[in-house]
């Protein structure tokens, strides 16, 4: 399993690049993202009170299921909210609008984002993978491609965190920093990219409109007017000689 570095920038990610928003603020919008990304870990905690915190781990939260159910909570619940409220920061509806659907595949996304990352972790103990498909297949599922480094951890819950506190697990948050790095950067543009004409900027293309709103007209370096009334009523040579051909052929 990663640590709580990658799953939290996973969830971060999904935070900058979707349209739906779980919260007005923007840090507690990304706080819960990546409090979703990280929430399957939640299996530690049975384990951890019967004194073996890796007992349960990958088991039934680590499940395309598990995430649909969280999904389905979380879209009724900011779902009511978004119709309750007229605030438009929440999601795609306004008060009575629809908006169930979007938050369903978000907050889904965002949990199963964390079984995706650990499908491409190093499993250093038995058994190996997660049970994807529960209560379908009880079979637990792997990949070969792993890009991050399993973690060190004791299996006694008297020493479970302090055995997370080793330069060896430095070493490998600093891998999981460094392999999401290229993914936030990606983000990072994408969400300048989704701003004010930035894919305009991109492909060159300007209206009137958008001259308006550049920072040298709102200098009052460049002032965009309409034309005025004595020449936008005037017509081309062009239009007046094609009025004058169809009223002779009429005649």
């Amino acid at each position: 399993m990663p640590l709580p570095v990658a799953h939290s920038l996973m969830g971060y990610a999904i935070a900058k690049t979707t349209k739906v928003r779980l919260a007005r603020k923007n840090w507690l919008n990304v706080l819960i993202f990546a409090t979703l990304a990280n929430l399957p870990d939640i299996d530690f905690l049975p384990g951890f009170l019967v004194g073996e915190p890796n007992r349960y781990h990958h088991f039934l939260v680590h499940s395309i299921s598990f995430a649909l159910c969280i999904g389905l909570i979380g879209g009724m619940i900011f779902w009511q909210r978004n119709r309750n409220s007229a605030n438009p920061h929440l999601g795609y509806g306004n008060a009575g609008g629809p908006g169930f659907w979007p938050y369903f595949l978000t907050i889904s996304l965002a949990v199963f984002s964390h079984c995706i990352l650990d499908l491409l972790t190093e499993d250093s103990a038995p058994p190996y993978g997660m049970v994807l498909f529960w209560p379908f297949d009880m079979g637990y599922y792997d990949t070969d491609w792993h890009f991050f480094t399993a973690v060190d951890k004791s299996n006694v819950s008297a020493t479970f965190f302090t055995s997370l506190l080793t330069w060896y697990n430095f070493k490998v948050a600093l891998r999981e920093f460094l392999i999401m790095l290229p993914v936030i950067g990606l983000v990072k543009i994408i969400s300048r990219l989704k701003g004010p004409f930035g894919w305009r900027r991109i492909l060159g293309r300007h209206s009137a409109a958008d001259i308006k709103k550049t920072q040298v007209a709102t200098l009052g370096l460049l002032k965009v007017s309409s034309l005025p009334p004595w020449l936008s009523g005037r017509r081309s040579l062009a239009t007046v000689l094609t009025e004058n051909r169809e009223e002779a052929q009429h005649e």
